[in-house]
């Protein structure tokens, strides 16, 4: 077993292991806070729609090997599910019919680059290599976009509604969340 010494163990100290199944899905604000918004590392983040099932599982997948292979760098992966979420994929420059997709953030600059199209295991290693190199194209974020818990969407979209009221009130309640 070799031992890292001097710059190479300074470089390799704050490298963070690949993700388990059970650490990669982020499922509230306050995961993602503590997972991304509150480092200072690069953020990889898998934006999934968790409806298409097969094809979430296969980039959650593609996110653990590309993760592995990089196991050495300082990254933190994270995956969500975003179909819901529309505020959230926008800001990052995503259409619901453009999942999966990836995103590597930088909260301490407030800037991110997406992943090219499609989504896959050589894309997602082009970015992170384009990423630490200085050769990806970044954009200005203004704010840090919140991942909003499906429950509370629901209830916050229902106020002002009685849904047992009448048909007519369900019905734009339905469609309002169908926008989200």
């Amino acid at each position: 077993m070799a031992v890292l010494t001097g710059m190479a163990y300074k470089r390799h100290a704050g490298a963070a292991p690949a993700p388990n199944a059970e650490d990669l899905d982020i499922r509230s604000q306050a995961q993602l806070q503590a997972a991304c918004y509150d480092k200072h590392s690069l953020c990889l983040m898998t934006l999934l729609d968790s409806s298409s099932g097969s094809a979430a599982n296969k980039a959650r997948d593609t996110i653990r090997k590309v993760a592995t292979a990089l196991a050495g760098q300082p990254l933190t992966w994270v995956a969500a599910d975003v179909s819901r979420q529309s505020s959230f994929r926008r800001a990052y420059g995503f259409e619901a019919e453009q999942l999966p997709a990836l995103v590597a953030l930088s909260t301490k600059r407030m800037r991110f680059a997406q992943g090219a199209a499609p989504f896959g295991e050589a894309s997602a290693k082009q970015l992170v290599t384009k990423v630490l190199g200085g050769s990806a194209v970044t954009l200005p974020l203004p704010a840090l976009p919140q991942l909003v818990m499906v429950g509370s969407l629901r209830r916050s979209q229902g106020q002002g509604c009685q849904p047992r009221r009448s048909s007519t009130c369900q019905k734009s309640w339905l469609r309002r969340l169908r926008h989200c």
